[in-house]
């Protein structure tokens, strides 16, 4: 046999032996391969049956936890129980004593109080006592003047009040003028009589003083007092302005130290007048349509057609109320 019939029959084995090997080969991956496979699956399983066990496992470790803590939370309450019932009773017995201790320092104040105010009380007797007496007499003195009034006819009230008016025919209020500790009040009626286009001199006027007022944070009006005439003729002027809206102002009398005021002027009223004057004025929203005042007289008209009425008395103001309503 030559040399290449035996290369031929060694690589004709040889491949043979390759091929044998190479199924060999496939035989033990295919195997392996199911084995770990097999291997895999039942890793699997083995883990699902742990997962399982472990969920049970804390399921019964999560009641056993909730056991422990109610057993643990009855415990300490019954000790809590325990201690509470312990500390009343501490403190019932500290406190019974000192109660009784400041009882007794309080009972004693109390009986020292109450000595002091039966004397106040007593105290208070008597006073009453002397003011009901006081109260008594002032009664009768009031009765006695209630029947010494009664006395008193209308016409002698109607002379009064007609001299009171006529005490002050010569007089006018002047309101809006703030107060100036330098100001002269002549010098002053007589700039404002200057404003009204009014000759006036300071000896046309008998007097000009200002008087106290009970509204809070206004100037106090100016009274003064001076010749009728003139009176008259600066009332007149200055309705006649107030109708038109050209109220003259401090600043037209060259007071310029602050805002600028109107200027307001009224005759002089009995306090009698000035109060019906102000209910008269009220009755406009009855539909009242003038109210004036005339030489210190209040006179009201209902409308331009109906007569003057002289308010003289409160009862006119009723009746003419009544009559509006």
């Amino acid at each position: 046999m030559g040399s290449k019939e035996l290369d031929e029959k060694f690589e004709a084995m040889f491949n043979k032996f390759q091929t044998l090997l190479d199924s060999k080969l496939d035989d033990v991956k295919n195997d392996i391969k199911k084995e770990i496979t097999n291997e895999i699956q039942l890793l699997k399983e083995d883990n699902l049956k742990v997962q399982s066990a472990v969920r049970e496992w804390t399921t019964k470790l999560d009641r056993v936890k909730d056991d422990l803590k109610k057993e643990i939370s009855d415990v300490l309450r019954a000790d809590l129980g325990v201690q509470r019932a312990t500390l009343k009773e501490e403190l019932a017995l500290d406190l019974t004593g000192m109660l009784a201790t400041k009882n007794e320092s309080e009972i004693l104040q109390l009986q020292a109080s109450d000595s002091q105010l039966k004397d106040e009380i007593n105290a208070l007797k008597t006073s009453m006592a002397t003011q009901n007496e006081k109260i008594t007499k002032l009664e009768s003195t009031c009765a006695t003047l209630y029947k010494e009034l009664e006395l008193v006819d209308q016409p002698t009230i109607d002379q009064v009040e007609d001299l009171n008016r006529y005490t002050r025919k010569c007089n006018l209020d002047i309101h809006g003028i703030p107060e100036n500790p330098g100001e002269d009040p002549f010098e002053l009626v007589c700039d404002i009589a200057t404003v009204l286009q009014i000759r006036c001199s300071p000896g046309d006027l008998v007097a000009a003083h200002s008087i106290p007022t009970k509204r809070v944070n206004s100037p106090k009006p100016i009274i003064v007092r001076f010749d009728c005439h003139w009176k008259k003729e600066i009332i007149k002027t200055w309705k006649r302005r107030s109708r038109t809206k050209n109220i003259p102002t401090t600043e037209d009398v060259g007071l310029r130290s602050g805002p600028a005021h109107n200027i307001y002027i009224n005759e002089q009223l009995t306090a009698l007048n000035k109060g019906l004057h102000k209910r008269a004025r009220d009755l406009r929203s009855y539909g009242l349509k003038f109210v004036w005042t005339s030489d210190g007289k209040v006179l009201v008209r209902e409308s331009e057609s109906s007569p003057v009425i002289h308010i003289k008395k409160t009862e006119d103001i009723v009746k003419l109320e009544k009559k509006l309503k």
